[in-house]
C-alpha cells in the first residue's frame, strides 16, 4: 500500500527532479500535499503538476527556441552590416533578455563606431581632393593605391594608368 510517509518520500522525489528545472511549481507541489493530506487526492494532484509542469517546460523550450533564432537572425543581420538591428527584448531579468539587451548594446556600439570610420573617411577623402599638392598613395610593397587630382594634372597621367603599378625609384 501507498502510506502517507510513501507518498511524501515519492513526492520529495519527484519534487528533487522537478526543481532541477523549476523552483516555484515544486513548491506549490509540497503545499498542496500538506494541506489535503489525502494520499489518492495527493497523487492526483502531483500528476495534474507534473503535468503542468512538463507542459510549462515544453513552452518555456520553444520559447527559448524562438528567441535564439531571433537572436541568430540579428547576429547575421550585424555581420552583414546592418548595424541598426536590434533584438526583441522583454523587459525582463531572463538570460536571453539580458543577452538581447548586450546583442543590442554590442550592434549600437558597433553602428557607431562604423559611423565614425565612415566620417573620418569622408575627411580624408575630402581632404586629398582638395590638396594643390600632388600626392601619390602607396601600399606597404610600394604600389600606387591612388593618387590625388592635383598629382593627375601635374603628371597628365590617367588614373588607370598609375593605380596597382609599382613606380620606378
Amino acid at each position: 500500500m501507498f502510506g502517507g510517509a510513501n507518498l511524501a518520500r515519492g513526492l520529495m522525489t519527484l519534487g528533487d527532479l522537478g526543481r532541477h528545472y523549476y523552483e516555484r511549481p515544486i513548491e506549490h507541489i509540497l503545499i498542496f500535499v500538506g494541506i489535503v493530506g489525502g494520499a489518492a487526492t495527493a497523487m492526483g494532484f502531483a500528476m495534474l503538476t507534473t503535468e503542468r509542469l512538463l507542459t510549462q517546460r515544453k513552452r518555456n523550450l520553444e520559447q527559448l527556441e524562438a528567441a535564439v533564432e531571433d537572436l541568430r537572425h540579428q547576429f547575421e543581420g550585424l555581420a552583414a552590416g546592418r548595424y541598426d538591428v536590434r533584438a526583441r527584448q522583454f523587459g525582463t531579468s531572463e538570460p536571453m533578455d539580458v543577452l538581447a539587451t548586450l546583442f543590442n548594446q554590442t550592434a549600437a556600439q558597433v553602428g557607431a563606431a562604423f559611423a565614425e570610420v565612415e566620417r573620418q573617411h569622408s575627411v580624408l577623402e575630402a581632404t586629398l581632393e582638395s590638396m594643390l599638392d600632388g600626392l601619390l598613395l602607396l601600399d606597404r610593397e610600394g604600389y600606387v593605391l591612388r593618387a590625388n587630382p592635383s598629382f593627375l594634372a601635374l603628371t597628365g597621367l590617367p588614373p588607370e594608368r598609375l593605380v596597382g603599378e609599382r613606380p620606378s625609384p
